[in-house]
Parts: C-alpha cells; structure tokens; sequence
C-alpha cells in the first residue's frame, strides 16, 4: 500500500513539474524591445495599452463592422450590488458562472 502511495505522489510531482517547466517557456520576456516592435506581433498585447503608443487598437480583422451585430454575450458574473446589471445581461440570454 505504501509503495503504491509512493508511486502516485512521484508520479503526481513529476507531472505537475513538468507541466510548469511547459508553461513557463510558451512567453518570451516582455523587453523594451519587443514593446517598441509591438505592431509586428498584434496577437500579443505586451503593455496595458498594447504598446507604448497607447492606442490601446489592435490590428486584429475578425470582428468587423459588417459581423459586429452577431456577436451575442455568452457567459456573465454576478457582481454584488450591481443587480441591474446582472438582471440586464441575463436577460440577453447569457449563461451566469452562477447558475
């Protein structure tokens, strides 16, 4: 039983190290100079404001204003006190993380 036990804790630390070692190299560091080349690489979004331009746009094409009108809230959060809210998106049909 013991051995066994053993096994699953080496087991469990050796997937859970290796799937941090995996995760930790998939972000390249965030230097100065990839935030002054920012516009060549518009799916990341290095800064606060996606760059030092603070435009705060992103080049990115998939939502345009001809498909705009079909985009549909999918999923909301309930946020205490703001029950007006909550009612609202409800009402559009989204799914709450509450329910």
């Amino acid at each position: 039983m013991k051995t066994t036990q053993s096994r699953g804790w080496i087991v469990t630390a050796i997937l859970v190290t290796a799937g941090a070692w995996t995760l930790s190299g998939q972000g390249l560091p965030v230097t100065y100079e990839r935030i002054m080349k920012a516009d060549q690489e518009p799916g990341n979004w290095l800064t606060y404001s996606g760059s030092y331009s603070g435009w705060r746009f992103s080049k990115l094409n998939q939502i345009t204003a001809q498909n705009v009108k079909n985009l549909r809230v999918k999923e909301t959060d309930r946020i205490a006190g703001r029950e007006k809210d909550n009612a609202r998106f409800n009402s559009l049909g989204a799914k709450s993380f509450d329910d």
